[in-house]
C-alpha cells in the first residue's frame, strides 16, 4: 500500500475493510481467496481495500448504488454490473437523441414558417415535434432517476 496518499483517509479505508472482512460475505469471499492463495493478511486487507476504492469510484461515478447480491462472484459481478450500466446509458442516450430530435425539429418548423412551405409538411413537423416529446415522456416514466448515494 502507497504511502504517498492522505494517512487519514487510508487510515478509514482500512478500519472500513476490516469491517467488511468481518461482515459481509461478498469482502470476506476476496479475502479468504486472497488467503487461500497463501497471500499475508495485510496484503489481502489491501486487495479489500482497493476492491473498496474501485467500488466507491464506480459509485460516484454511475451513481447506481452497490448491490452486494449482484456481486456475488467477480464474474457475475462483471457482467451483471456492465448490464445495469448499459442499460442506463442507453436509456441516457435515448433521451439525448429525443431531445436533439425535438430541437432540430423545432428550427425546422421555425424555419418552414419564414421560407413557403406547404400546410402538410408543417402538420408533419408539428406531429413529429408531439410524437418526440410524448417520447420522451414516456422514456423519463420508464426510466428511474439515479439514485443519491451519501459517501
Amino acid at each position: 500500500m502507497s504511502k504517498k496518499g492522505s494517512s487519514k483517509f487510508r487510515g478509514a479505508l482500512y478500519m472500513v475493510a476490516k469491517n467488511s472482512v468481518m461482515y459481509s460475505d461478498y469482502f470476506k469471499e476476496i479475502y479468504a481467496s486472497k488467503r487461500a492463495e497463501g497471500k499475508a493478511h495485510n496484503f489481502a486487507l489491501g486487495v479489500v481495500m482497493n476492491k473498496l476504492v474501485r467500488i466507491m469510484y464506480g459509485i460516484l461515478k454511475s451513481g447506481i448504488p452497490f448491490d452486494e447480491k449482484k456481486a456475488k462472484s467477480k464474474s457475475e459481478y462483471k457482467n451483471i454490473d456492465n448490464q445495469g450500466i448499459n442499460e442506463d446509458i442507453k436509456l441516457i442516450k435515448e433521451k439525448e437523441k429525443l431531445e436533439k430530435d425535438i430541437i432540430s425539429l423545432k428550427n425546422e418548423f421555425e424555419n418552414s414558417k419564414k421560407a413557403p412551405t406547404s400546410s402538410l409538411k408543417k402538420a408533419r413537423i408539428k406531429k413529429a415535434i408531439e410524437e418526440s416529446q410524448n417520447a420522451l415522456k414516456a422514456l423519463n416514466t420508464r426510466s428511474s432517476p439515479m439514485p443519491k448515494t451519501n459517501i
